[in-house]
This record gives C-alpha cells, sequence and structure tokens, in this order.
C-alpha cells in the first residue's frame, strides 16, 4: 500500500503575500509525488503574532494521529528544488524525526519531516505541553518553537540529520533539494515582487497595529482572555475545520503497536 504523505505550510499574518510565489514549488513537489498538500492561509491573521509558528505542532500531532504515515512541515519562506528526492527514500531504521541544522549548527525547524510513531508524537506533545517553560541557553532561539524542539530532541535515538541539502539557509552555492530564506545568509536572496512587499507591509503592519490597539483597551478581547495554549487550541481547530484535509488521509494506516512507546531523551 502507498504510503500517505501530508506536506504542509502555513502562510498568515500577511506571509501569504510575502511568500506566496515560494508555495508554488511546494505544490509542484507533492503533486509530482502524489502527496497530499495544504498551504494553511486562514484565517488570514491571528493576534498570537510570531508565536503562531507554535501552530506547525499542533497541526502536525493532528495529522499524525489522523494516520499519515509521514508529515512534512515547510516554512513558507522555503523552495523545494523540482529535484527533490521523494520522503520515503529517507527512512532509516527506528528514525522518526527528520531534520537538518541550520547556519547556527542547531536543528532548524523550517523543514521537518516525521514519521508516524507513538515515540515523535510523545515528543511533539512533551514540546507542547513545555511551550511556556524556558529552555536552556544552548537552546534558545529568542521566540517560537524552534528552541523548545532542539532542547527535547538531544540525544533521542529516533532523530535523524539530514545534509542541509534538504534544508539550506547557509549556503548560496549549494546545489540544494529546498532552500530556505530565513533570517540569517540566505535571507537577501529572496526578492519578491513589490506588489507582494507591499500586500506584506499593510497586512503585517496592520495586524501589529490592532493588537497595540487591543493592548491599550480596558476591557480586554476575548482572545486576550485566553491563555497562549487555549488561543492555540482554538486556532488549531479553526484550522482544522476550513482544512479538513489535514487530518483525512486516504486509506491511512493505524501506528504499530509493536514498537517501543518513547519520549525524547
Amino acid at each position: 500500500m502507498k504510503q500517505q504523505v501530508l506536506v504542509f505550510s502555513i502562510a498568515m499574518n500577511g506571509y501569504q503575500w510575502l511568500y506566496r510565489s515560494l508555495g508554488n514549488s511546494h505544490r509542484a513537489y507533492a503533486k509530482k509525488h502524489n502527496y497530499q498538500y495544504v498551504q494553511v492561509t486562514q484565517p488570514a491573521s491571528s493576534l498570537l503574532g510570531m508565536e503562531i509558528a507554535w501552530l506547525k505542532i499542533t497541526l502536525a500531532i493532528k495529522s499524525l494521529q489522523a494516520g499519515y504515515d509521514w508529515v512534512v512541515f515547510l516554512d513558507a519562506d522555503t523552495q523545494v528544488s523540482d529535484a527533490t528526492p521523494a520522503i520515503e527514500t529517507l527512512e532509516c531504521t527506528d528514525k522518526y524525526l527528520y531534520g537538518a541544522k541550520g547556519f547556527s549548527g542547531r536543528l532548524n525547524s523550517g523543514v521537518l519531516i516525521l514519521k508516524n510513531h507513538r515515540c515523535i508524537i510523545n515528543y511533539l506533545n512533551k514540546v507542547l505541553f513545555n511551550a511556556e517553560q524556558p529552555v536552556d541557553s544552548d537552546s534558545d532561539v529568542g521566540w517560537g518553537e524552534n528552541g523548545h524542539l532542539i532542547q527535547y530532541a538531544k540525544n533521542a535515538f529516533y532523530v535523524e540529520y539530514l545534509h542541509h541539502r534538504w534544508n539550506n539557509n547557509q549556503d548560496p552555492l549549494l546545489n540544494d533539494y529546498i532552500r530556505h530564506y530565513s533570517r540569517g545568509p540566505m535571507h537577501p536572496l529572496f526578492k519578491p515582487s513589490w506588489f507582494d512587499k507591499v500586500l506584506f507591509r499593510i497586512h503585517f503592519h496592520g495586524v501589529c497595529k490592532l493588537k497595540k490597539w487591543l493592548d491599550k483597551r480596558s476591557q480586554p478581547s476575548l482572545e486576550e482572555k485566553s491563555t497562549f495554549k487555549e488561543t492555540l487550541c482554538a486556532l488549531t481547530e479553526r484550522v482544522i475545520v476550513l482544512y479538513p484535509e489535514l487530518v483525512n488521509p486516504t486509506g491511512s494506516v493505524s501506528l504499530n503497536k509493536n514498537k517501543e512507546v518513547a519520549t525524547s531523551g
């Protein structure tokens, strides 16, 4: 039976405009290999701001629990080469988290390749459970979920570090599979159209101004009254309603219950 693979990306708060051209490469790659592809662009905005990066964790958990054999997350600012091999070719025995180290020498969460197994769901749940707890200084990246992914993947037997051609945010001359225009050496190389940049600025700064206005109100909004995790949970459920493909694999298979259940360690 062909394995069910989901490739998804998140582009909200104006980034759906800034990186619009790169999404086409995600879509083409998924189509070439007959994978399910979802680009989450709705709701268009969230007051989670930059911390919306945590949405990749909750959606990945839901998709794995729904029965996808593989779940691949791609940051909106990644470009997938037509030469990128099929995800299934990466499979190694007892390895369930596949990722590359970025220019900082640590796991970069802009490209996450997850093989369905109980231990990887345990790992993601552990990351989520500790979302509001600080991480060690050598794991910290300043914001978002990446630091927690680094921290709880340390010494985990199920992590397979890939060559950085799978998430290249450091070498412009590399013949890469996935080029990542994140903050760092590669960022200046991405040149969106002026129109897309204008749309991004209008949208992004509009969200920032709305958040500041709400912060000044004597009566906080319902979203502000909620905790971070409550807001994230509500957003996750809303996204799943808008994009049911995230939890609807065709011919999904159940987890192998005979394999050891493990947590990151």
